[in-house]
């Protein structure tokens, strides 16, 4: 599993945030 840990949020509410982690996700999913 690649993704988010679990949170009460679905999303963190920030752009950059997200695109920082988006990328990071993507980038392990890719590894596996």
């Amino acid at each position: 599993y690649a993704g988010r840990e679990s949170a009460a949020a679905t999303a963190t509410g920030i752009k950059s945030s997200h695109y920082t982690e988006q990328k990071s996700y993507m980038k392990t999913a890719m590894a596996l």
